[in-house]
């Protein structure tokens, strides 16, 4: 079993701005292995990294991303050309793929700057409908090598995890992200006797994140980097270390 990924939520916005280049900076320095932000695609067609689908263009007036020419943003605003120059390859990647027009950009920006059929690359889109997850698993061609992402909740399920997570399976998704507080032990084991890794997001205190080592899931989620990098540290039991 490989070392648990540890993704900074939004960059890490425990201790910058939230999807801003200085986060994704800070999380790096810090240890975080993978970084997770948010995608849309601007009216002139660039990628754009924001969790919200509208931005703050004056004192008074809000309009979506889409309507706007990637140079009418806010500086703060950076796109994913921008943290790719500030990542190196061995950085896990997650975009949460808001705006799914976004895609094809994100398939030409990581095909021209990471290796071929293995980008290091995690695709979501959490909307925690059944045809988020439909959508999803349509995008199996869209970026090559990319592992795709069911992030969801237990309520989704509606009382038949077994059936849920068996159909799954069938999809091209590869991956479980569920909240840490709605993994048990029980549920680990049904997506990996299904082939599914397993992911917890809003692990954001020491806790959590020590629940999440133990119950031996395979990427963490948080906003406090040294959280998630300090439980990994302290960890000395956990199924990765044993399998070391």
């Amino acid at each position: 079993m490989h070392q648990p990924l540890l993704f900074a939520h939004r960059g890490g916005r425990k201790h910058a701005p939230e999807n801003t280049l200085e986060a994704f900076r800070g999380a790096v320095a810090r240890g975080a292995t993978g970084i997770e932000t948010d995608a849309f695609l601007t009216g002139d067609g660039v990628v754009v990294l924001s969790h919200d689908a509208t931005v703050r263009t004056g004192r008074r007036e809000v309009r979506p991303i889409r309507e706007l020419d990637r140079a009418a943003l806010p500086p703060a605003v950076p796109s994913l050309e921008d943290l790719l120059d500030v990542i190196e390859d061995r950085h896990a990647l997650f975009i949460d793929v808001k705006d799914p027009a976004a895609l094809p950009g994100i398939a030409a920006a990581m095909a021209a700057r990471r290796p071929a059929g293995e980008p290091r690359l995690w695709l979501a889109h959490a909307g925690f409908r059944e045809s988020d997850r439909r959508l999803v698993a349509g995008w199996a061609d869209a970026v090559p090598g990319a592992q795709l992402v069911d992030s969801t909740s237990v309520a989704r399920m509606e009382g038949d995890p077994a059936g849920y997570v068996a159909a799954l399976a069938r999809t091209p998704i590869s991956w479980l992200n569920l909240r840490i507080r709605e993994w048990t032990p029980e549920l680990v084991g049904l997506a990996r006797d299904n082939g599914l890794q397993t992911m917890a997001f809003r692990v954001h205190r020491p806790g959590r994140a020590r629940r999440a080592l133990r119950l031996g899931l395979d990427a963490l989620h948080g906003d406090d980097v040294d959280v998630l990098v300090a439980a990994m540290a302290a960890d000395a039991t956990g199924p990765w270390r044993k399998a070391a």
